[in-house]
């Protein structure tokens, strides 16, 4: 059984969980900063986390620390374009947890902790998801402040509480899950682009390349004028992806809006290991896309 705590805000403050009839009353207290998670308290540890300066939905660090200490470890967020998290790294880099994730922010294969090791070290779970979303492990939905959001439909369980000022349909995430985030609820929030000075690119080539932010802006600005072009589908059709190949089995991806304006570049790289002809189908596969015949051949 489980039981859940709200504030005035309609933040979740405190979920109980009891399993069986005889058991032990399990309690996870939630501190927020504004409308954003900033601790989750359990009996055992408490999670604090960091968020990415430019981007305020856009997790960059978790910081786990246990009872009576003071010294936490911390891990590092490898996120897509909006913010969801794709990997977590330990200050080694090596991958602590990973997930894929489907159409509708379901994460499907993501490690557990039942696995064991990975890359010699114990892998962990973590339950952020969408921008602004905490995985509910008792229900299987996402809390997003003022209501939850089921993964495996991509619909709200309950609607807009702002009505029609979120948009027609008051139980959509969004209408481009690439582009926007539905941040709890009020209008959807749009990624930025990357430009010539954006603090927010020194960020992304910090995670996703070993090169400068000017070199790595270069090279998204080259696929573009030299990679080949795939159009979203789907839920996309707006969004393009422009996809260069630079080695045996290596390759770069720009994804961009209708305007061409730089969504991300590279956000598909796992670590610092070459992004293969895999990684990218698989994630092409994620929109909707499929590349057509002799694509991959003509690069």
């Amino acid at each position: 059984m489980a039981r859940y705590g709200y504030d005035a805000l309609g933040r979740g403050t405190r979920k109980t969980v009891t399993w069986g009839e005889n058991g032990t009353p399990e309690e996870t207290r939630f501190l927020w900063e504004g409308f954003r998670l900033l601790q989750a308290r359990h009996a055992d540890r408490t999670e604090s986390y960091l968020y990415d300066p430019t981007v305020w939905w856009s997790p960059l660090a978790r910081i786990t620390q246990q009872p009576g200490g003071r010294d936490g470890d911390i891990r590092w967020f490898n996120t897509d374009l909006n913010g969801a998290p794709l990997e977590m790294t330990d200050a080694d880099g090596a991958v602590r947890w990973s997930g894929d994730y489907g159409s509708f922010g379901a994460v499907n294969g993501q490690t557990q902790d039942s696995e064991g090791l990975r890359h010699g070290k114990p892998v962990e779970s973590q339950s952020l998801r969408y921008a602004g979303q905490y995985a509910d492990e008792e229900t299987g939905l996402h809390y997003s402040l003022f209501r939850y959001y089921d993964p495996t439909v991509g619909r709200f369980t309950t609607q807009d509480p702002i009505g029609l000022a979120g948009g027609i349909n008051l139980y959509q995430y969004a209408p481009n899950p690439l582009g926007l985030a539905k941040c709890g609820s009020g209008e959807w929030k749009s990624r930025r682009t990357f430009k010539d000075g954006d603090s927010g690119l020194k960020d992304h080539a910090r995670r996703h390349s070993n090169l400068s932010p000017e070199k790595y802006l270069e090279r998204g600005k080259r696929n573009i004028s030299d990679g080949s072009l795939l159009k979203g589908g789907g839920k996309h059709p707006d969004t393009k992806y422009y996809i260069i190949k630079l080695g045996d089995n290596d390759y770069s991806v720009t994804i961009a809006d209708r305007n061409n304006k730089i969504l991300s570049i590279d956000t598909w790289k796992k670590g610092g290991a070459p992004m293969t002809q895999d990684d990218i189908i698989k994630n092409l596969n994620n929109n909707g896309i499929a590349p057509p015949k002799g694509f991959w051949e003509a690069l």
